[in-house]
């Protein structure tokens, strides 16, 4: 009943926000180039970041020279951090929030920390030769206004649509009126009782997160050919600092890994010293000497590596991505009328 009633409060005081919004009594900044955002409604693991890895690889594809700016949520910094000029990665995880810090890694692109989205737009507008800025996490951030606004909605979001504290929404399913394109991931499926809360101009696209191929924290070699030689003959245990770690341990366990046993922490968690030497024992206690982890923790445990290989054990990183397999043509098309 009390978080029924906060959830009721809480939704008042959202729906009065974009009510301010929509009527222009809060003036949203406006940059040259294209802003693009890339956001949902409902509080993490709803797959922002492998999505933002697809995006700037097909706008990419389409001659576009992208940037991404966002918060870098819950890193250990403070004002703007450039993460990465296009060229470098220049901060690690802890400066630059684990998931900005990865997709520096994994695409080389302009990346901005910033607490405040405007700011950061404006930055990598001044610093970068670029044509548009990815907003990371944006949907919520009406003070920058966008070209486009892409939301991920996962079946979660569809079958338990509760406002916080009663569930995860961070806005009501109404909100999807305001998307231009609706990305559905992790079962959801498009219905007409869905359809009544997008804007009839918005597009649907289906997306399917998968299993890239697997490989050892630290070392620069290829090395499928060891991995998959231990696959079922040696004892894996995994640990996880992500919103849904469920979903990768059933990952790993679909790969035919011999996943004995797992270990949660906190979303965005980062490790210390103390930390490795639990993950140690915890390793040790299952005959494990083999760790599966994401890559969102393996940005976060590579400074450790010399010291897991000192105990005899190898971190193996399980990397996803993400494909749409319905709606990509049309989503491509509509990027290239937007963005021109």
């Amino acid at each position: 009943m009390i978080t029924n009633f906060f959830s009721k409060v809480y939704g008042k005081i959202v729906k009065y926000r974009n009510r301010r919004y929509d009527r222009e009594e809060h003036l949203s900044t406006k940059i040259s180039i294209p802003i693009i955002s890339v956001g949902n409604l409902s509080v993490g693991g709803t797959g922002k970041t492998p999505f933002e890895e697809l995006l700037v690889k097909l706008l990419q594809s389409l001659g576009k020279k992208p940037a991404i700016i966002g918060r870098g949520y819950k890193r250990q910094s403070k004002g703007e951090i450039i993460i990465c000029d296009g060229k470098k990665v220049l901060v690690d995880a802890r400066e630059g929030g684990d998931e900005l810090v990865l997709l520096a890694r994994k695409l080389m692109v302009p990346i901005i920390a910033n607490e405040s989205k405007v700011e950061a737009a404006l930055s990598a507008e001044r610093r970068f030769d670029i044509d548009c800025v990815i907003v990371d996490d944006g949907f919520q951030h009406r003070a920058l206004k966008r070209n486009i606004d892409i939301v991920i909605v996962d079946k979660e979001t569809i079958e338990k649509p509760y406002l916080l504290p009663k569930g995860m929404l961070r806005e009501p399913l109404e909100s999807l009126s305001r998307a231009n394109v609706v990305c559905l991931t992790g079962g959801a499926k498009i219905t007409d009782e869905l359809k009544q809360f997008t804007n009839q101009d918005s597009i649907f696209i289906k997306v399917t997160v998968q299993s890239g191929d697997p490989y050892i924290l630290g070392d620069t070699k290829s090395n499928l050919e060891e991995i998959d030689r231990i696959r079922k003959k040696e004892k894996f245990v995994a640990i996880a600092g992500i919103a849904k770690p469920h979903r990768f341990y059933e990952m790993v366990k679909k790969m035919d890994y011999n996943l004995v046993n797992y270990l949660n922490f906190s979303d965005h968690y980062y490790y210390d010293r103390n930390d490795i030497e639990k993950i140690r024992r915890f390793a040790e206690n299952n005959n494990a000497r083999y760790i599966a982890l994401t890559e969102k923790d393996a940005v976060k445990l590579v400074q450790y590596t010399d010291r897991f290989e000192h105990y005899g054990m190898k971190l193996i990183v399980f990397p996803i991505k993400m494909t749409i397999n319905e709606g990509g043509k049309t989503f491509t098309n509509f990027l290239k009328i937007k963005l021109g």
